[in-house]
Parts: C-alpha cells; structure tokens; sequence
C-alpha cells in the first residue's frame, strides 16, 4: 500500500519509508489486524460516531458477540447516507444510555424493502429468535412506516470489533481524518459496499 499510494502521500511525518511502515504499528492491536486483513489504502475522511441506544437484551446480543449486524431504515438526511464503513458505532443500553460500547462499522449494505434484506442478511443475523419472515417483518414495520421502507429503503451495518480504550482516548484527542486512514486500512474484503 505504501509504495502504490506513496509513502510520503500516505505518512507524510514519516522521514523515511521504513518510519513509514512502522508507524502502522504503533497503535495498539494494528499489528495483529494487519495480519489477519492485509492492508488497503482507503482515503482521508472524517470518522462518525452513531449512537444507537437500545433495550438492554439486544445490546447484550451485540456485547456477546451474538448479533454481527443491525438494521436501520434509511430516510432523508442526515439518514439518507446512513453511515460508512470504518465509522463507528456507540452502542448503550436503554437504561444508561451514556455508558457507551465502541465498535466499528465494518461494511453497510442497502436494501431496496425488507423482503429482500431479511433474505439477502437471514434472519439470525438480524433478529435472533424469530423464526417466519413474517414475524421479521412485523418487527422492523415496528419501527419505521411502510412509507418509509418503500421511500428510503433499509441498510444494514456489520458490526465489527469493540475498539480498544487506548483508539478511544487518542481519536478523542486527535484529528479524527488522520486515524480514519489508519484504522480503516486493515481492512479489505471487509469493507464493501
């Protein structure tokens, strides 16, 4: 990645390309997700935080690991661009609503209705324990207007890893374009559209 998009361009407080190739590993837990995703060049935007508040037994299913993603109804702005891979997502309960979860957002799928997310995304992944598409159905229909889903459609958001407490405190500190680069770029196949 480095020598395609040019170490200057890409660490330019880096004197030299191997200060360049080291600074990916300065950040706690890079190393080991450089191993495991490989390296992909993404450009510099600003990362977003969404707080999504929820009833205690969902947010344990995403705490436990039981639940990789969430469906939201897209609408007019700000929730017609919905969220981007490489965002965040700060997860809290109903019931403290300021104690946050941070993970990241590891890819963002779109659906035209609801049929064919629940489909495409199985229901498992979306609402564990419900077993007819019917019921699925009733579940999101909820929370959002028929109107709605056929205006905007849906999106769904895979929920990645829980970012460590040391991100949290420098991209509290620090400019947030700068670390959107460096996070987003042990990913590959896992961002897509």
């Amino acid at each position: 990645m480095l020598l395609a998009e040019g170490w200057k361009n890409m660490e330019p407080k880096a004197s030299s390309f191997e200060d360049a190739v080291n600074s990916y590993f300065e950040y706690p837990g890079y190393e080991k997700r450089i191993g495991e995703f490989g390296v992909h060049a993404i450009g510099l935007d600003t990362i977003k935080v969404w707080p999504f508040v929820m009833p205690q037994d969902l947010f344990y299913t995403f705490l436990n690991k039981h639940r990789p993603c969430e469906a939201r109804a897209l609408g007019p702005e700000p929730y017609k661009n919905y969220m981007h891979r490489g965002d965040i997502v700060a997860i809290s309960t109903s019931q403290e609503p300021d104690n946050f979860v941070f993970m990241w957002i590891n890819y963002v799928n779109h659906y035209p209705d609801l049929d064919s997310m629940l489909m495409t995304e199985g229901l498992n992944a979306l609402v564990p324990g419900i077993e007819t598409l019917d019921d699925a159905k009733a579940v999101y229909r909820g929370f959002y207007t028929p109107e709605r889903i056929e205006e905007y459609g849906m999106a769904v958001f895979g929920i990645g890893d829980f970012i460590p407490a040391e991100v949290q405190i420098r991209f509290n500190s620090l400019d947030l374009s700068f670390y959107y680069k460096k996070i987003s770029s042990y990913y590959d196949e896992k961002f897509q559209n």
